[in-house]
Formats: structure tokens, sequence, C-alpha cells
């Protein structure tokens, strides 16, 4: 996966996680890094405090539910048509019902490096949580397909898990913010990587699922009150 673990575009986020006025943003560099291939297709539901609502009438402020946080404000929404790096956006689909009832509820469309939260006990001995974020690609035999209209993005202060169409999947991270959308990113830096220190699930390969993919299920329903990113990284839930 392009955004996680020996990335040399990633250096410059490592660095502000590491510096010492928190108000300044690095530059974003130039480099052999992975093209960002995140981001929803038109027509997504995203659950937030009003329901579940089409995510081209979202707006900066409305309150988006989270999996670890509850309900949080959309900083941002962006919109884009290509690649950063690679060209045109295109999109794979997981089908309705494709983990159990309404898991997704209705056909997800997304790109396919976008990451969709799964759960298994097989990810724990090398992780050290069930939970992982897993390319949306390796979880169905459809296709690429190109979207009408571009993909939407997410962005929230840190990077959280969002219910989509009834899955948790994430929202924009800031690596890929500060690539796809540099000048937004730079006005919100300080939300951006508030959370940085702090990462929001393992990130799995492709070739790291089979083994796992019987016994791991995206969680549709949010836990009676969140856990603490600690506590997911540990396996473990809050009571």
């Amino acid at each position: 996966m392009g955004l996680i673990g020996g990335n040399p575009g990633r250096d410059w986020l490592v660095a502000a996680a590491k510096g010492p006025a928190a108000t300044d943003c690095p530059p974003v560099r130039a480099g052999n890094v992975a093209p960002v291939r995140l981001g929803l297709a038109p027509a997504t539901l995203i659950a937030t405090n009003a329901g579940a609502v089409p995510l081209e009438w979202l707006r900066p402020g409305d309150s988006i539910l989270t999996r670890d946080n509850g309900y949080r404000p959309l900083l941002w929404i962006g919109r884009g048509r290509r690649v950063a790096g690679a060209g045109a956006q295109n999109v794979v689909a997981i089908e309705a019902d494709r983990f159990g009832p309404g898991q997704p509820d209705q056909s997800l469309r997304l790109a396919p490096d976008h990451g969709i939260l799964i759960d298994g006990a097989a990810f724990l001995a090398e992780h050290g949580t069930a939970e992982v974020l897993a390319p949306a690609s390796a979880l169905t035999g459809s296709g690429p397909t190109r979207p009408l209209g571009g993909l939407f993005h997410l962005v929230l202060a840190g990077h959280e898990l969002v219910l989509a169409n009834g899955l948790w999947v994430e929202s924009l991270p800031a690596e890929a913010a500060f690539r796809l959308f540099p000048r937004r990113a730079v006005a919100l830096c300080k939300d951006l990587l508030a959370d940085i220190a702090r990462p929001l699930r393992p990130r799995v390969r492709a070739e790291d699922l089979a083994p796992a993919l019987p016994s791991a299920l995206p969680r549709s329903e949010p836990d009676a009150r969140p856990a603490t990113r600690s506590a997911r990284r540990k396996g473990t839930r809050a009571a």
C-alpha cells in the first residue's frame, strides 16, 4: 500500500509529527511515491447525526459519525477526477450484503486502495489488534470502472473511520490530503496533524488477507462507547 511504510514521500509527515512547532506545516516533497488511489464515489451515504446523507450534500461543520470518537465535525470535503501521480480515477464496487445483511446496505463504490475496516483473530499476532484496514480491491471481484463526476474525499480532524453505506471506511489521511489538495491541506494543517502520532489502524496488503478473509468481517455497528485507539491497537474494546 502506497501510504504506509517505506514511502519516501512520507518523511515530511514523520518530521512534522516529531517537530517542535505543531503549527509549522511541512512542504510536500517530490519523489518516487505511490499514487493516491483513495476516494468515495458520488451518492455514497455517510452516517451523520441527521441520519445517512449523500456525501454530495455534506458541508463543513456537519457532524459525521466516527467509530472511535463519536460525532466529529467535517472540516472539508474535496472532489477529484484524477489520481495524484497516475492520471484518471477508477473505482471498484463492494456489492450489497457482501459480508452479511446490510454490510454494505447497498453497493459501495470506492477507489481501489481505499481502506475498509475488517477484523479477524489472524491479524492479532502480527499487528497487535484484530482490526485492520484492507484495500477495497482485495475485498471484491469486480473490475475497475470509471466513476462519473470523480471521487469525494472527507477531511476530519485526524484520520477517522466513517460509516459509508453500512461499512466502516477511512477518511482522507493527512499525507493524501497534502498530495491531493495541498493549498487546502496547508490551511487545515494543525487539525490534520493533530492525531498523526496515533495511526488509525494497521494497513494490510491484499496478499496478507488470503488466510484471514473467512473470519474477517467489516464492522458496521459502532460500539456503545467508542474505544480509544490505544485500546484498539491492543485488540481490546471499551467496556
